[in-house]
């Protein structure tokens, strides 16, 4: 296996460089029906400028590397960022694959791992233990040193943000095929507050593992391999030359002495810890070296095998959270804040789809989003400033939306990222979402329209029944003559007393017979005055006949869902997934980490069987969806519990107001409605377990104040 060669940034636009174990996964992905390939993850990164540390501050130092030493820097820190790259992360990588005891079969690639080590040894990157309060206690994790602007040892984090990758897409343009995929960083969001790292020790990449290479040269490369670039394809290796660090401090953190070789962590992946190392011209001299090396100082991380926690349920700050429970919304709140970023990680997933759970999310590759440009004593890749929203202020933020073209070729000496699409591709990415918009404002202006043009039918049709019934003149006169004709009539009827009286005489007989219900002949009446409302039923089956009939029975039935995920975004459509349902052949398990199940609030009072199984491990919360009905005062909604389960402190909380109506319309479920401690349940059985009911009333439904009563 040859490593690959790869060309120097890009003057104009973003370079992206792939790792050979994704072009792995993707092939096997191919030829394996149990294995599926799809493009996952992303993460900014503020990549530290270039040069020799003054204040012990994070840079990108290219000849902090042994291999570097001898192979002497490129006046281009283009040029020196291709070669550290490819000459010892790329080739790192290449030597790991080709080795006999690699195992394929793993789904974690090493890729991700060999990019860190490449940053760590680079001087690029430095790291801490997780404090209890940014990470789940049962799991060891990492976090970047904390952001110092003064002293002696400086820091600035690096990762800046992680997200999802939403949307790809498949392009087909003269006879090639492309895909893209799109990098959404959202408006609303800020910096990562906190991002996890964990330490991943298998088969592939473990503790004191030594990776040697066949000679000075790239893996699978010889004297007579022209490159492309006009790079060189010497190694970079950590130990490159046999040599004592005689003058130098710490140079030899490896404690080794065989030359081409690299070396992983010797005695553990798990300590955080970095060394100061110093190394002198002198020691370096005896392997010949020129005179362009002068006496270097810097932190190196002893930290290996690290890749990005993606998984929020080991962040402290969002598992003790009830508003929030991704890593997205985790960027939204307000400890987040503005970042810069000028490189971007592109991860995808391999995974079984017979057994979704079982998958590994893998670093594709890394792209800088310009090239480096030169300053007097240092190099710096340009950067974009992510700005968040401010409430306060009425600061607008910005986003932004990266896409990536990829182009899959079989050729190994042609690295790099091919710009093709061209803007006026109707299915390219962009003029997709350009279209989308459109769409939505067309069909704004087909609704305006519509409803405009019911209000002119509307009118039509009541000019169109005037005319109707009045046709002209004549009609209008006839029945003026017919009306007079009537009124004659009835003067002639009544023209004498006792006509009058004989008439008064028979109304007074008909009231009489009404009041006595002895009425002999029907009595006709207009019964659309009559309609049912909430609560109450009309029944006009029989002719002549109106029943009224009480629809409120004492409750109404109401079933409970699983509550997995709570988006910032409120659809309400989403929450009722029947699917969800808990049921007694589908019980609510208690024995879980985080414990949430809601309910769709009816009229009335309502009635909810919670059938569980297991004892609670945890709070249990329930979140009574309010945005059909809101709560009345009085309303009752009655929990039952038909299981019988264990006591103990833990509580059962309850919680409303679905879109936020007594707050700023952004926190869902933000109202608490009250708790209760699992121990002040009653009707204990011989082992201690109850299955109590509990009835929640509201008592105000203007500041939304809830009693909780336990029934048993």
């Amino acid at each position: 296996m040859a490593a690959p060669l790869i060309r120097t940034p890009q003057l104009q636009g973003g370079t992206l460089y792939a790792f050979s174990s994704a072009a792995q996964d993707l092939t096997k992905s191919f030829n394996n029906d149990n294995l599926k390939f799809q493009f996952s993850k992303y993460a900014l990164l503020d990549l530290p400028d270039t040069g020799r540390p003054v204040n012990g501050e994070n840079r990108v130092v290219f000849n902090a590397i042994d291999g570097a030493i001898y192979n002497q820097l490129n006046v281009d820190d283009n040029i020196n960022l291709a070669e550290s790259l490819q000459n010892y992360a790329l080739n790192l990588e290449t030597i790991l694959l080709s080795d006999d005891d690699y195992d394929s079969n793993l789904k974690k690639s090493v890729a991700e791992r060999v990019f860190f080590k490449w940053l760590k040894e680079v001087a690029g990157i430095r790291f801490r233990s997780a404090l209890n309060s940014e990470a789940d206690s049962s799991v060891t994790r990492f976090v970047e040193q904390d952001t110092v602007a003064t002293g002696s040892k400086q820091y600035d984090r690096v990762c800046k943000y992680i997200g999802d990758i939403d949307v790809t897409n498949n392009v087909e343009k003269n006879g090639h095929t492309y895909s893209e995929i799109y990098i959404n960083v959202p408006t609303k969001h800020g910096s990562t507050p906190t991002v996890l790292f964990e330490s991943v020790s298998d088969q592939n990449y473990s503790t004191g593992k030594i990776v040697s290479g066949v000679d000075e040269l790239l893996s699978g490369r010889n004297q007579a391999t022209v490159h492309p670039d006009g790079l060189d394809t010497v190694a970079f290796y950590d130990f490159d030359q046999p040599m004592d660090y005689t003058s130098s401090t710490n140079a030899s953190w490896h404690n080794q002495s065989t030359p081409n070789t690299y070396y992983l962590e010797p005695t553990t992946f798990l300590n955080p810890n970095d060394d100061e190392i110093t190394k002198v011209y002198s020691d370096y001299q005896e392997g010949g070296l020129g005179t362009s090396f002068t006496d270097l100082t810097y932190h190196r991380s002893k930290l290996d095998g690290i890749g990005i926690d993606f998984d929020p349920d080991n962040y402290q700050e969002i598992i003790g959270s009830s508003k929030i429970s991704t890593l997205g919304e985790y960027a939204g709140i307000s400890k987040s804040e503005n970042y810069d970023f000028n490189t971007v990680l592109i991860y995808y997933d391999v995974y079984d789809p017979n057994n979704p759970t079982d998958r590994a999310t893998n670093l594709y590759g890394v792209m800088f989003v310009d090239n480096l440009t030169p300053l007097t004593t240092k190099s710096f890749i340009q950067r974009y400033k992510k700005i968040k929203p401010n409430p306060v202020t009425g600061l607008n933020g910005n986003s932004y939306g990266l896409k990536v073209n990829l182009k899959f070729d079989t050729s190994i000496d042609n690295v790099g990222l091919e710009t093709v699409i061209n803007d006026y591709n109707t299915f390219s990415m962009d003029l997709f979402i350009d279209a989308s918009i459109q769409l939505q404002e067309s069909a704004k202006i087909f609704l305006r329209h519509a409803d405009r043009l019911t209000k002119l039918e509307a009118k039509h049709k009541t000019l169109e029944g005037v005319v109707y019934s009045s046709e002209n003149v004549s009609e209008i006169k006839s029945k003026l003559i017919g009306l007079e004709k009537n009124f004659n009539n009835s003067q002639l009827a009544l023209s004498d007393t006792d006509s009058l009286l004989n008439l008064i005489s028979s109304n007074t007989q008909q009231i009489n017979n009404l009041v006595s219900g002895t009425v002999s002949t029907k009595l006709q009446y207009n019964t659309e005055v009559v309609f049912g409302t909430s609560g109450v039923g009309v029944d006009k089956s029989v002719p002549n006949k109106i029943k009224i009939t009480n629809l409120n029975q004492q409750y109404n039935v109401n079933g409970v869902y699983s509550f997995a995920v709570l988006s910032t975004t409120y659809d309400k459509i989403s929450q009722y997934i029947t699917a969800n349902e808990l049921t007694a052949a589908a019980p609510f398990d208690l024995n879980g980490a985080s414990l949430k199940a809601y309910i769709r609030l009816k009229e009335f009072t309502n009635y909810v069987a919670i059938h569980t199984t297991n004892d609670p491990t945890s709070d249990i919360n329930f979140y009574v969806n309010d945005t059909d009905f809101s709560f009345k005062t009085g309303q009752t909604v009655r929990f039952v519990f038909p299981n019988r389960f264990a006591l103990s402190s833990l509580k059962i909380n309850f919680y409303s107001d679905t879109l936020d109506r007594f707050g700023d319309g952004t926190q869902f479920y933000n109202k608490s409605l009250g708790s209760i401690v699992l121990g002040n349940l009653i009707n204990l059985d011989s082992s201690g377990k109850a299955h109590p009911i509990i009835e929640l009333v509201c008592t105000d439904a203007a500041t939304y104040t809830f009693r909780i009563d336990i029934i048993r």
